[in-house]
């Protein structure tokens, strides 16, 4: 097809812009002018053609003056009927908190309470005592015994070995690097070092760090400990290297607080993580999984995801991790927790406060103590660790009521069980133990010398401190737990069973407790509690900061009371804004149904159509502009639904017992020049904020569907702007459907104007394509035309050159 791009813009008839890229001969031979020709005979084309242009252009200035509408209607509506506007007028809220509640009363107790709202009658408050969260604290070495700053025995001190190499030392949050120099020290005949002369050195070598009298060196039972002078300091000293580490018995690193990196499973031992794994009998609920390759790869999982590996010991299927390895179950506040036996305790930790138990548990090096809070406060959100791995975790309990089962991690299956020390029955012939067997039971059976004991030995234990008093020796020996069959069922050392150094004084817990307000309400002497310190009271939302006067015995000398009063000026202000806009969206509506279309000669009635771009381009800036405004007058003039909106803008506030309403808080209406517009005496509203606060707010946010009568102001606005303007591509306003808006993407490029730009389009490029080929038919037909005058005015010369020129 033919380019006709130079011919969809102008009128104009040049070379250049009939021709396009057309190879033509352009009247050179027969001397006509074919540009002009064929510019002719397509004029009738191009004229259709800019008739549809200007239609187009006429629906793109309708859709912009719609849209104009919309958008302003849709703004509307989100400034002052919106939830998320802190100018929502059509919510009590707003005027709620537009209400200043001040507290009045017994001066050292004023500060105490604070309120918001307003409340339907008269409130004092006697006395207040806040709401407490339940705490519990305990002392770390009574769950893991002693600070952690005494190592393993050291290995053989070489001195050249040791010549040279650092530990890390860490005082109080700062690191020093503290390097030996065995060059000097004191050598046993093996050559080496003597631990003796390492302690000497490594004191003075500290010393030099971190100053004399801080941190303290000791060696004694061939092992190294560091302790520090003062009782809240915190240290820690590790092997830089892992070999020296080895070497001087250091471990992953000494300190003298308990190291909550280190995971559960090093701290507790193997025996009480296996205890606590998340184990099944049967692999019901559990689907193999498969490797890469589609291979069965010896895991399972169970509907929610968890993963599970086969134990071919006991046939068991034991919950793991990513990584394989097992995971175990604690349960705080009836909420079970699954981590891994690798996870450090301080993971554990936050576990716990990222779970829906409600706890949060923090351990504070300083004071060598984990510190569990209740999230919530109030009598039933307590603290409770409900399983064995849980208590062994975090809980100290008395000592002597730990059950047997557990500590011998008997499973549940056995029901009856004997226990033996050296091969001696515990107990006068034919005691077992059960379930619900503890220590103190053990203790009993050691200490009844009837019916044949064979213990000669004898247990104490003291209450009050949570100690017991065990033969020498005892620490170390093993008691065992065998059924009835005589059969092995678990081991346990004297110093698991009679662990020392537990006294009761590590832990102090404190229950959450309810919050209690003691009141007079319309002169009634009421007491209510709560589990947060905030009452709503009437219509009062009253907030107890700190407890005053005596819950029990009430004094009116204590009490307090409430005084209320309307932040006028905020409310003011934003019903001043909202009648400005208000005003404005009724005169461009108005305006834009009722003006009409401006006529270039009065006697003919012609209008302004949009100029083509050859009227553009004699015309200066100005005059474009100023003959676009008045093409675009009266666009929408007549148009039935802006006219029902107008209608509906103005019933809203000028028709019925609303305007009424309106009136008495002194919001009225004007009418001139047939629109209507709102009007305020700021005089009389403000009066009514002050005096008559509820009424002003009924008047703009009452409704029906709220009990009263009949729709308020911004009731009858919202439901209006909502038909009209509402964005929702599953039921769109109704100028939203017919224009589309900016706040609506779906609804730009599907609505009835551009439907109609759609169509124009459409014909256009019908018109386009129809000249196009009439172009290409001329073009055709004077080109050959021009070959042919060519060709014989050719044969004419040749002739007349055989002539002689004759």
């Amino acid at each position: 097809m033919a380019n006709i791009n130079s011919l969809m813009s102008n009128t104009s008839a040049n070379a250049t812009n009939l021709y396009g890229t057309r190879n033509v001969l352009s009247g050179l031979a027969s001397g006509m002018d074919t540009e002009s020709m064929i510019a002719n005979s397509v004029s009738g084309y191009k004229a259709k053609i800019t008739q549809l242009q200007q239609q187009q252009t006429k629906y793109e200035w309708k859709q912009d003056a719609y849209r104009s509408i919309t958008d302003k209607l849709y703004s509307l509506s989100d400034k002052y009927t919106s939830y998320t506007s802190k100018t929502n007028l059509y919510s009590n809220a707003f005027f709620n908190n537009s209400v200043a509640t001040s507290v009045v009363g017994a001066p050292e107790n004023v500060g105490k309470v604070s309120a918001t709202g307003k409340a339907s009658g008269d409130i004092e408050i006697l006395a207040a005592q806040t709401a407490t969260a339940a705490r519990y604290s305990v002392n770390a070495s009574a769950i893991y015994g002693a600070a952690q700053n005494t190592g393993t025995a050291v290995g053989n001190l070489n001195a050249a070995a040791l010549n040279g190499q650092e530990l890390n030392v860490t005082f109080n949050g700062v690191t020093k690097a503290v390097k030996i120099d065995a060059s000097g020290l004191a050598k046993d005949a093996n050559g080496n070092v003597t631990g003796e002369s390492l302690r000497d050195h490594l004191q003075a070598q500290i010393n030099r760090a971190f100053g004399e009298n801080r941190v303290s060196v000791s060696f004694a039972d061939n092992k190294l400990s560091f302790s520090t002078a003062e009782s809240f300091s915190t240290l820690k000293v590790a092997g830089a290297s892992d070999d020296v580490a080895s070497a001087l018995g250091l471990g992953g690193g000494l300190t003298n607080y308990l190291d909550t990196s280190k995971s559960i499973k090093s701290l507790l031992g193997d025996g009480w993580t296996d205890n606590f794994a998340d184990v099944r009998d049967k692999a019901d609920g559990l689907t193999a999984e498969k490797d890469s390759e589609g291979k069965v790869n010896g895991y399972f999982k169970d509907a929610s995801g968890n993963r599970y590996k086969y134990n071919s010991d006991d046939q068991k299927y034991y919950m793991v991790d990513g990584g394989g390895d097992y995971m175990h179950k604690l349960v705080i506040n009836g909420t079970s927790i699954n981590v891994s036996e690798n996870a450090s305790l301080s993971a554990v930790m936050n576990a716990v406060n990222n779970s829906e138990a409600g706890v949060n548990i923090a351990y504070s090096q300083l004071t060598n103590q984990f510190v569990a809070n209740a999230k919530e406060t109030g009598e039933a959100n307590g603290i409770s660790f409900d399983n064995a791995l849980a208590k062994k975790l975090f809980g100290v309990e008395d000592p002597a009521q730990r059950n047997l089962k557990e500590l011998f991690r008997i499973g549940d299956s056995v029901t009856s069980f004997t226990l033996e020390i050296n091969s001696k029955v515990v107990g006068p012939a034919g005691t077992t133990f059960n379930a619900n067997s503890t220590v103190q039971d053990l203790i009993d059976a050691i200490n009844d010398k009837t019916g044949g004991n064979r213990i000669t030995s004898s247990v104490s234990y003291d209450s009050a401190t949570g100690t017991f008093q065990f033969p020498s020796g005892w620490n170390t020996r093993s008691f065992t737990a065998k059924d009835a069959s005589g059969n092995a069922l678990g081991t346990a050392t004297g110093a698991e069973l009679f662990r020392d150094n537990l006294a009761m004084a590590d832990v102090s817990r404190s229950d959450g407790e309810d919050a209690t307000v003691v009141a007079n309400v319309n002169g009634k002497q009421i007491t209510l509690k709560r589990a947060s310190n905030t009452f709503d009271m009437d219509g009062l939302s009253v907030c107890i900061k700190d407890s005053f006067g005596n819950v029990s015995a009430p004094d009116s000398n204590d009490a307090v009371s409430f005084k209320t009063s309307a932040d006028a000026d905020g409310i003011m202000k934003t019903i001043k804004e909202f009648v400005d806009d208000y005003n404005a969206v009724l005169k461009e509506v108005h305006d834009a149904y009722a003006t009409q279309p401006a006529e270039k000669n009065s006697s003919t009635h012609a209008k302004y159509e949009p100029l083509t771009d050859d009227d553009k381009s004699s015309m200066s800036e100005s005059a474009v502009k100023s003959y676009e405004e008045k093409a675009k007058q009266g666009l929408l003039f007549g148009d039935s639904d802006l006219s029902a909106l107008y209608g509906r803008l103005v019933n809203s506030v000028a028709v019925g017992a609303g305007a009424a309403d309106l009136k008495a808080i002194g919001i009225s209406t004007t009418y001139s020049g047939g629109l209507t517009q709102l009007k305020i005496n700021e005089t009389e509203l403000r009066a009514a904020l002050e005096n008559e606060p509820d009424k002003v707010r009924e008047t703009f946010a009452k409704s029906k569907e709220g009990g009263a009568p009949y729709d308020g102001l911004m009731t009858n606005v919202k439901k209006t702007l909502e038909q009209y303007a509402s964005t929702s591509s599953a039921s769109p306003g109704i100028l939203v459907k017919k224009a589309g808006s900016t706040f609506s993407s779906a609804s730009l490029l599907n609505n009835a104007v551009q439907k109609q730009l759609e169509n124009v389009q459409a014909q256009i490029e019908r018109w386009q394509t129809k000249m196009s080929s009439k172009i290409d038919y001329y073009t055709r037909q004077f080109t050959a035309l021009e070959k042919l005058m060519n060709t014989m005015n050719s044969q004419s010369s040749a002739l007349a050159g055989l002539m002689g020129g004759y």
